[in-house]
């Protein structure tokens, strides 16, 4: 039986190339060993890989470095921040802000509404234990 791509299948369904047949594999035969191009040019094309290796290799080291500064600000970073909740946990919240603010607000509220209500009596007190006018005698506020 043929597959699609071209190959047969195989046990348990498993599509085998044409490249695994007998003789597919031979040097320069266009099999899985990958030749020599046919160009006889194997030598430049692996000091090319080569090459390309060297500079993958620096590009590595140069993000590994860069990873080392990240992990090092990473770390700084939360060392500040478990700094600042720690200052900064006893100071007053919004809440308790609002309502030492009502507190405030209704205790002068109650106490000029108290004032304002106790000043008639306080005045009627004061008025009737003001000290006697000149001569001895309480002065009446119809006898000018």
């Amino acid at each position: 039986m043929t597959g699609a791509s071209g190959g047969e299948y195989g046990e348990g369904n498993v599509i085998r190339p044409k490249a695994f047949e007998a003789g597919g594999l031979r040097q320069g035969g266009g099999g899985l060993d990958g030749g020599d191009g046919g160009d006889g040019m194997l030598e430049a094309r692996v000091a090319k890989l080569e090459a390309d290796l060297g500079h993958i290799q620096r590009d590595l080291t140069s993000v590994q470095s860069d990873l080392k500064t990240l992990l090092a600000t990473v770390s700084e970073i939360r060392a500040n921040t478990a700094t600042l909740i720690e200052r900064t946990a006893h100071l007053a919240t919004r809440e308790w802000v609002g309502m030492r603010i009502f507190t405030a607000g209704t205790v002068v509220v109650l106490l000029l509404g108290s004032a304002i209500g106790f000043a008639p009596r306080l005045q009627a007190f004061l008025g009737n234990a003001a000290p006697p006018a000149s001569g001895g005698q309480a002065a009446s506020p119809t006898s000018r």
